[in-house]
């Protein structure tokens, strides 16, 4: 793992990142596995500005 040396983290396998800045606010995030414990990890960086709390908030339900 990047920048984290716990013993949890040891042995995971980044598998994909991805850092986009297009329409809207960005994302941030990364999948990974751990084979020892059979792990997939799936994170992303919440929204950390205001932009992006009020981008949150504009949706539209779809049934």
């Amino acid at each position: 793992m990047i920048n984290c040396w716990s013993p949890d983290t040891w042995g995971t396998v980044v598998d994909y990142r991805w850092n986009t800045n297009g329409n809207g606010a960005p994302s941030y995030g990364f999948v990974a596995h751990k084979s020892d414990t059979k792990e997939i990890i799936v994170s992303w960086r919440g929204s950390t500005i205001l932009m992006d709390w009020i981008e949150n908030m504009v949706f539209l339900p779809t049934p």
